[in-house]
């Protein structure tokens, strides 16, 4: 096992250590001292919450020493070290004044137990790779770095999004401060386990077993957005998480008769921070506060909600307004006037990503699911069939998930911007089996000439379903090649590599055309994107279907305008003429389509 692993691996359990010591705190004072606040609700619900209100306290400290610039390395040591310390303290003054008592762990706790490290074992392992899908290296770890760098916020105008909230980039920030890529990578994926613990605690407050919480986070892992990015430093997980635990602290204020204003707090606190990852977070917030206001009749308790939501989202859209003039930069451009982007920016993103999926016709609702390869949302929408057989709070859960889907079908088709309501549809369609069992007597069928084994015979299948269903985890974690050879095999890190090695001579900045994914392997200033400063249509025009890079003199005056030596094009993207460009530049390095060339000094 790789050294780099395992320190990465020890600073992630510390992390998780002070998240949990933290949320026990905050769910102690928030929820726990009220009337019936957590009566009913089972261990792994309540350390769901608990850990949702760590993360958030965890975001926040970052966010303070980032808006102060300390956020850095030896801040972090000593935040953990104090807190260590004085959690220890505190236990040293309960065990004098108490006798401690250890009882033996009960079937199911034993069994909860094993299997949720397990699970935390493999994700873990399947983050121990190398960066490099598409966004995290080309924007969420480059602004981390960015953060890192500044010991606190920062902006760089040539990332595509400057002024999006980052929330998630402030933890991933922490990664690269304590251990490095792969801790950043881990804290990414970290929320999927949350999410799925908040699952099986769900599942048996609200089904009666946890096996079916079970069910539901394999199905969740096994989802396409879920598994292409798992591992990788992509913020759609802590959306989901913080968005789910919003969701399910309604539904439990919901339980309790819908008094008081503790959960809806707490509920208003998670959407809040799912808005400070992404805008995603914030059309959730909106579709939560409807149905908040729809089971409520009444004002007062939406009011509530979006209050705590827009003070716990809401400084990330001051900075950006303060800073572009446009509180949802880019979006909000055509409102707000454009800074960076054009409108032309904007309209050809809006293009883009109508692209995705179907076309916009009612009668292609559910076809866009199976486009997405989200069929398990079709089980999900079923559950309104058997609302009258399920729980109340079902009702609500499948209202948002309609609400939320509608959104999702008229505007971008992408499929993992489905991410925030893929674990309540995961949670959903196990309701419904779990129903159409109970009606069938399936389970009963099978057992009932054993009935004193048929809890143990239903445990055990349910184990070699999930078992099953996770394998594939494993299986892609092992044939995966060394984190050298990942690296090795990417032409853009090669590429960036070389520029690193010759930035003495040519200088720290260098031009791409159609490696955006260069961003975080060039330790310079990497110029150049679709949208924003230095677009790629300055650089190539769009003739005969395909994009061409211009004249090599043409390329070559824009780029001593910039003061820029080093070019990098993507061939396979922007076909051009090697002849010409030869007569200009000086051919560095040519890695699979990448062209790394830089300007000969004749050139000046």
């Amino acid at each position: 096992m790789s050294t780099d692993f395992l320190t990465a691996l020890a600073w992630c359990l510390v992390t998780l250590a002070w998240v949990q010591a933290t949320g026990m705190g905050l769910y102690g004072a928030l929820i726990s001292t009220a009337p019936k606040a957590h009566q009913e609700l089972p261990v792994l619900l309540r350390i769901f919450f608990q850990q949702t209100l760590g993360l958030t306290a965890f975001i926040g400290v970052l966010a303070l020493l980032a808006l102060v610039h300390a956020m850095t390395g030896e801040i972090l040591w000593l935040l953990f070290g104090t807190s260590g310390l004085g959690a220890a303290a505190a236990c040293w003054r309960w065990m004098k004044g108490n006798t401690p008592r250890f009882y033996p762990p009960s079937l199911r706790s034993a069994s909860d137990a094993i299997f949720l490290i397990g699970i935390f074992i493999l994700l873990m392992l399947r983050a121990f790779q190398a960066p490099g899908h598409w966004d995290d290296v080309s924007y969420h770890l480059p602004l981390a770095r960015l953060f890192v760098e500044h010991h606190g916020l920062a902006v760089s105008e040539y990332l595509r999004f400057p002024y999006f909230p980052a929330n998630m980039q402030l933890l991933f920030g922490a990664g690269l401060l304590l251990s490095g890529n792969l801790l950043a990578q881990m804290l990414a994926t970290l929320p999927v386990f949350v999410t799925l613990v908040g699952l099986v605690g769900f599942s048996q407050w609200l089904l009666g077993s946890s096996a079916w919480g079970y069910i539901a986070g394999a199905l969740y892992l096994n989802l396409l957005p879920v598994r292409e990015t798992l591992g990788f430093a992509y913020v759609d997980y802590g959306v989901a998480l913080f968005c789910t635990a919003a969701l399910l602290g309604v539904a439990v204020w919901q339980r309790h008769g819908m008094q008081g204003n503790r959960w809806l707090i707490f509920a208003g606190l998670a959407a809040g921070v799912a808005g400070g990852i992404k805008l995603l977070g914030l059309v959730f917030a909106a579709v939560l506060g409807l149905a908040i206001w729809v089971i409520s009749r009444k004002w007062r308790a939406p009011w509530v909600f979006g209050l705590v939501c827009a003070a716990a989202a809401g400084g990330w859209y001051v900075r950006s307004y303060l800073l572009s003039g446009d509180p949802v930069h880019p979006v909000g451009g055509p409102v707000f006037g454009f800074y960076l982007w054009s409108l032309e920016d904007l309209v050809s993103q809006q293009n883009e990503q109508a692209r995705h999926g179907v076309p916009k016709h009612w009668y292609n609702f559910f076809a866009a699911f199976s486009h997405a390869h989200l069929q398990v949302i079709w089980v999900a929408l079923v559950a309104v069939v058997l609302a009258p057989r399920l729980p109340r709070q079902v009702v609500l859960l499948w209202a948002v998930l309609v609400m939320f889907c509608l959104f999702w079908f008229n505007v971008s088709q992408v499929n993992r911007y489905l991410m925030p309501v893929l674990p309540l549809a995961c949670f959903l369609a196990v309701a419904v089996a779990q129903e159409l069992c109970r009606a069938t007597g399936w389970p009963a069928l099978l057992t009932r000439r054993i009935p004193r084994q048929r809890a143990l015979l239903v445990t055990m299948a349910v184990w070699l379903g999930v078992i099953y269903l996770t394998a594939p985890l494993a299986r892609e974690w092992h044939k995966q090649p060394a984190v050298r050879a990942q690296l090795n095999a990417q032409p853009a890190y090669l590429l960036s590599r070389k520029a690193n090695e010759v930035a003495a001579q040519y200088g720290w900045q260098m031009m791409n055309v159609g490696y955006e994914n260069a961003h975080y392997f060039y330790n310079g200033q990497l110029l150049g994107d679709w949208f924003g400063k230095d677009r790629f249509p300055d650089y190539a025009i769009f003739q005969d279907g395909s994009w061409h890079m211009r004249p090599a003199p043409e390329v070559l005056a824009r780029m001593q305008k910039n003061d820029v030596n080093l070019l990098l094009i993507h061939s396979g993207s922007f076909a051009f003429d090697a002849a010409d460009y030869g007569e200009h530049f000086d051919l560095l390095l040519n890695a699979g389509p990448g062209y790394l060339y830089a300007k000969k000094p004749s050139s000046n």
